[in-house]
This record gives C-alpha cells, structure tokens and sequence, in this order.
C-alpha cells in the first residue's frame, strides 16, 4: 500500500474535490433561490375569499384538547372592520366590540353585509351579557 502521494496525485485529487464543492454550492444556490418561489406558489394556489369592510364571519377558534380534534370550532359572528394586508384582516365582536386581527385562512362567511344587525340578531348571538361569545359549529 502507497501512503505517499505525487504532486500530480495531490493536484488531481484537489481538482476533483473542488470540482465536487462547486457542483454541491451550485446546487444549494439554485434550490435557495427557487424555495421562496415555490411557497408563493403553493400559497397563491389557495382560493381565499376576498373580504369587505362590513362583511360578517365566522373565526376559527383554536382548540383546548389534546389530542386535538381535526375539525375547528366556529365562533361569531365577527364583522370585519378594517384589511391590514391582503391576507390579513381585523375583525370586529359585535357582542363584546372586541377587536382581533386574524389571518383569512381562519374566516369564513357568516351573512352578507347587507343585511344589517338588529337588536333581533344580538339577541340571537348574545344570549347573555355575561357570556363573552357563543360557539357555534360549522
């Protein structure tokens, strides 16, 4: 067994070890540069629906249980009182008055906003002043 090496030995095996790194470091660089691509495009996939200013929702609510269930707990109704970002929108209690910034995937529709709170709806929402908010199963 030969442990010495020649010059032309050592330079060969440089070469081709530095032709490996570069090979290896062009590989990260272009997965690198494709990964924030690909998560807008798996996100932008994605059919959320557009929110107005005074539109009623619904809110998930996150669940206390371990383990925990699959299905989220629906809670409102909440009207939407103002859009931070196109993802994001503030959501108004219309028992408490509550304000609460939630991230769309969490909203659905509740009503349309056109027809309007009556004392009738708070009621119905509301059942008592004592209760901060009802759940309700979607």
């Amino acid at each position: 067994m030969k442990l010495r090496k020649t010059a032309e030995e050592i330079r060969a095996l440089t070469d081709s070890f530095r032709d490996a790194l570069l090979e290896t470091h062009h590989k990260v660089t272009w997965t690198a540069s494709r990964l924030p691509t690909q998560k807008r495009r798996k996100f932008e996939k994605h059919n959320f629906p557009n929110f107005e200013i005074h539109d009623f929702v619904l809110l998930a609510a996150p669940e206390n249980q371990f383990p925990p269930k699959l299905g989220a707990k629906w809670t409102g109704p909440y009207r939407v009182a103002e859009t931070v970002s196109n993802y994001v929108d503030q959501v108004e209690d219309l028992v408490r008055g509550a304000k609460e910034t939630a991230h769309i995937s969490k909203l659905r529709f509740y009503s349309h906003a056109s027809l309007g709170i009556t004392e009738e709806v708070k009621d119905h929402i509301g059942l008592d002043e004592n209760q901060e908010q009802l759940v309700s199963k979607v």
